[in-house]
C-alpha cells in the first residue's frame, strides 16, 4: 500500500509501525542524477553491479491517526508551518549548520507528509504490531542523536543520516530483527551506524572533539578559585541552595555513616515535574551519562548526556554508580534504595548520597542532595584523597551537576511543551476546518 500524504482521516485501524525504502531523489531529477553519479562510480571502485541507494522513513499507525517519522532537509518559508520537528542537526560540517541550507529536521508528524511515499519500493515493511512497541518508537523520536550529516561524528564506522535514525529507533526501541537491507539489492548507507549507536554498551561517543575537551579545560580553570578558596567559606558552601529547613530535615540514609565530619545539603529548583528530573538521576556514572560537571575531571572526557538513555534506565538496588572507569567497594557507590520519582540513595562503605525530588506549584521540582562522609584514618593516603575531593573538589562539582541536571531536564519538558502545544493547534485547526466545511455543506 502506497500513501502520498498521511492524514488523521485517512490511517487505518491496525496498530504498528510500517517501515518505508524510497529511492535517492525520487521526486527530484537533481538528487536522482547524483545518486546514479554516486553510485556508479562506487560500482566501478569496487567491481560489482551498481546498487540503487534508498532513503528510509517510518509511518506509526494509530486506530483514527498516523505519525510520519523522517529526517528532511529543513523545510523553506513555504512549507507546513507545523511539521512536527523535534529536532535539527548540521548538514556538512558543524560550521555550515548555521545556515538553513545546511540543516536537517527530525519530524514527528502526525497527519504528516512524505511527498515521495508512492516512489516507495516494496510496499510497507511491519517491523512491529504491538502497540506499546509503536508507542515506544514515538517516545524515542525527540532523544535521537544528532550528529552532523554525512559525517562519522560518533565514530559508529559509517556517515550519519535517515538510515541512522531509523536504524537507532527500531534497535533502541527493541526491535532488533529488521535488517537494513532494503528491497532490489540496493544499499541503504548509515543503516549500520544507526544499529551501532544504540547498541552501545557505553552511551558516550569517544571524547574526539578538541571544541568539548578545550570546554572542559576552561570549565576546570574557571572552578580553580573555587576548589582552592572552597575551606574559607565551608560553612556557606555546605548549604549551597538549601533552606534551613532542607537543612535540617531528615532524609534517607542519614544514619547510614553516623558522625560524619562531612556533611553537605545543597538544593535547587527546576521548572519540571518530578517525572522530567528523575531519568537524569538514574543514569549517572562515570562512562554512562557522566556527571553532567567537569566531564576533564569525572567522566575521562567524555561529553555528559544530553539525552534520556533507555538502556540505562533500568534501576536496581545493588548496582554499581561508577565513580571511576573500574567499579570497586572502595571506588564506587552503589544504589542502595530508592522510591521512583521521590528519592535515590547511593552508598559506599565510607559515605552516602542521596537524591530527593519534591514537587512545588504546578509543574516544578525541587531537587535537594544530601552528601555524609567519614575519613578512614587507619588508611592516611585513601583519607588524605578523601579530604582534598570533599573539602575542595566537591562544592564546585556539585554545583555544576545541579545546574546541568536543571538544564537538561528544563530543555526536555520545554521541548515536550512545545510538542503538546503543536498537536493541539493541529487538533484546533482540523476542527475548525471540518466544521467550516459542515456549513458549507448545509448552506
Amino acid at each position: 500500500m502506497n500513501r502520498s500524504a498521511i492524514t488523521t482521516s485517512s490511517a487505518p485501524a491496525n496498530i504498528g509501525v510500517d517501515l518505508y525504502w524510497i529511492p535517492l531523489g525520487a521526486g527530484a531529477s537533481v538528487v536522482r542524477a547524483n545518486g546514479w553519479v554516486l553510485t556508479t562510480v562506487a560500482a566501478l571502485v569496487r567491481r560489482r553491479p551498481r546498487r540503487p541507494i534508498y532513503h528510509s522513513a517510518l509511518i506509526v499507525d494509530f486506530p483514527g491517526h498516523a505519525v510520519v517519522i523522517e529526517m528532511t532537509p529543513v523545510a523553506d518559508d513555504k512549507g507546513p508551518q507545523d511539521r512536527g520537528v523535534v529536532a535539527e542537526g548540521p548538514v556538512g560540517s558543524s560550521w555550515a549548520g548555521r545556515f538553513r541550507l545546511f540543516r536537517y529536521e527530525i519530524h514527528r508528524w502526525d497527519g504528516g507528509l512524505i511527498p515521495d511515499l508512492a516512489a516507495a519500493v516494496g510496499g510497507p515493511v511491519r517491523v512491529t504490531s504491538d502497540g506499546a512497541t509503536a508507542q515506544r518508537v514515538l517516545d524515542l523520536v525527540p532523544l535521537v542523536p544528532t550528529p552532523t550529516w554525512g559525517r562519522d561524528e560518533l565514530q559508529a564506522g559509517g556517515m550519519w543520516n535517515s538510515n541512522s535514525v531509523t536504524s537507532w529507533l527500531l534497535a533502541s526501541a527493541g526491535i532488533d530483527d529488521v535488517a537494513g537491507v532494503p528491497p532490489l539489492l540496493g544499499s541503504a548507507p548509515g543503516w549500520d551506524a544507526g544499529l551501532a549507536v544504540a547498541r552501545r554498551p557505553n552511551p558516550n561517543p569517544p571524547a574526539r572533539a578538541a571544541r568539548h575537551l578545550l570546554g572542559q579545560i576552561a570549565s576546570v580553570v574557571h572552578d580553580v578559585p573555587v576548589f582552592l578558596t572552597a575551606p574559607l567559606y565551608r560553612r556557606w558552601h555546605l548549604c549551597w541552595g538549601a533552606t534551613p529547613a532542607e537543612v535540617e530535615a531528615e532524609l534517607p540514609g542519614d544514619s547510614l555513616v553516623p558522625n560524619a565530619p562531612f556533611r553537605a545539603t545543597r538544593a535547587i529548583t527546576i521548572n519540571a515535574p518530578p517525572e522530567s528530573v528523575w531519568p537524569w538521576l538514574v543514569q549517572v556514572g562515570c562512562l554512562r551519562a557522566g556527571f553532567y560537571s567537569n566531564d576533564l575531571l569525572d567522566n575521562l572526557a567524555h561529553p555528559s548526556a544530553d539525552t534520556i538513555i533507555p538502556e540505562l534506565q533500568d534501576l536496581e538496588v545493588g548496582h554499581w554508580v561508577p565513580m571511576s572507569p573500574t567499579p570497586t567497594e572502595r571506588t564506587a557507590l552503589k544504589v542502595h534504595s530508592y522510591e521512583t520519582n521521590r528519592w535515590l540513595l547511593w552508598t559506599k562503605s565510607d559515605s552516602s548520597w542521596v537524591w530527593q525530588i519534591t514537587p512545588v506549584g504546578d509543574h516544578g521540582t525541587r531537587l535537594v542532595t544530601r552528601i555524609h562522609a567519614r575519613y578512614d584514618w587507619r588508611h592516611p593516603l585513601s583519607a588524605l584523597v578523601g579530604v582534598v575531593l570533599m573539602e575542595l573538589g566537591d562544592f564546585a562539582m556539585l554545583r555544576r551537576m545541579l545546574r546541568g541536571i536543571k538544564s537538561r531536564a528544563e530543555s526536555l519538558e520545554m521541548r515536550a511543551t512545545q510538542e503538546i502545544d503543536r498537536a493541539n493547534n493541529v487538533s484546533v485547526s482540523r476542527r475548525s476546518l471540518s466544521q467550516s466545511g459542515s456549513h458549507k455543506e448545509r448552506a
